[in-house]
């Protein structure tokens, strides 16, 4: 199986036409995974056969917005996807700030094989980590900052107090596969910093350039969003790591073992989160319960004055 991924900031003038399209597009090649639209562009992850997978890239292509789109493919022996599904979103990315422009905004892609040369000369640079801090957790570039976000929404607020020490200095951001950096690198630019490049492709590509390298200034692993879970610098899965499927984190196996793991409910990351939900959902059945008693009552008041009052007129 052939494993697409793939995204570009583009104006998309009627989003619902466009979920028609392509919606059809994929049934037509057999393609399984998630497809998001907005207005500010496309972001997949789909998977099918060689043959149909290629085929669904030339006609991708053919239009006229999405001709330059670099497909990410990778092989897999089986599908990761077990559905299709083409949903229309807000973003394609989700920043929660409204009228930013990727499209016009983006900073300059900066290739793998410049950014190692200026590692290896020890160039004066600030290496700014947009992903989320699970995924830093296991790995990142040696030197890098960390905004220690829970989601990418936070972004925005982490550049606006912490911009002074940004202004002036060469910025790199980086993110897995270059949708979220190039998004961050837009918000940096409308807001006035300057000097801001984004890693080309992100750190897959970075890898993938680099891996001939004796070093390339990478230390851990890669999280991934599929059934990898992580690779490392030579883009093989390390199978060091499980997914908690409550707050998509990766665990090692030292927090596997820990009893706060409950597979498919919760880890030693979101265990406060469980419960929390846990409490709120059993206060609602309360509520409920307590409303459907009251119902019941009421029905049960207003059955009995009918009868009273049925009774009375047949005397």
């Amino acid at each position: 199986m052939l494993n697409l991924a793939f995204y570009k900031f583009v104006a998309i003038q009627d989003p619902i036409a466009l979920q028609r399209d392509l919606l059809e597009l994929c049934k037509q090649y057999n393609l399984f995974g998630t497809l998001l639209i907005a207005t500010e562009g496309v972001n997949g992850c789909l998977v099918g056969a060689a043959k149909d997978a290629l085929s669904f890239i030339d006609s991708m292509h053919q239009d006229c917005r999405f001709f330059d789109i670099d497909f990410k493919q990778s092989v897999s022996e089986s599908t990761p996807f077990r559905k299709l599904v083409v949903k229309i979103k807000n973003e394609i990315v989700t920043m929660g700030v409204a009228g930013i422009a990727p499209e016009h905004f983006t900073a300059d892609h900066l290739p793998a094989k410049t950014l190692q040369s200026w590692l290896d000369a020890g160039d004066d640079l600030v290496l700014l980590d947009t992903r989320n801090d699970y995924e830093v957790k296991i790995g990142t570039f040696q030197g890098a900052l960390d905004p220690n976000l829970k989601t990418f929404r936070s972004f925005p607020q982490w550049i606006d107090e912490n911009r002074p020490q940004l202004e002036g200095k060469k910025i790199v951001a980086f993110c897995t596969g270059g949708i979220r950096c190039e998004k961050a690198t837009a918000y940096m630019r409308q807001v006035g910093l300057e000097n801001v490049y984004q890693l080309d492709g992100g750190i897959l590509k970075y890898f993938e350039e680099t891996q001939s390298s004796p070093i390339n200034h990478w230390n851990g692993d890669c999280f991934v969003f599929d059934y990898r879970v992580a690779v490392d610098k030579n883009l093989q899965p390390t199978n060091s790591y499980k997914v908690c499927f409550a707050c998509r984190a990766p665990l090692t196996s030292e927090e596997v073992s820990l009893p706060d793991f409950i597979e498919g409910i919760q880890c030693v990351h979101c265990e406060g989160e469980h419960l929390l939900k846990k409490q709120k959902n059993t206060a609602l059945q309360q509520e409920n319960n307590r409303a459907a008693h009251l119902r019941k009552k009421e029905r049960s008041k207003s059955k009995k004055l009918e009868i009273g009052i049925e009774q009375t007129r047949q005397l």
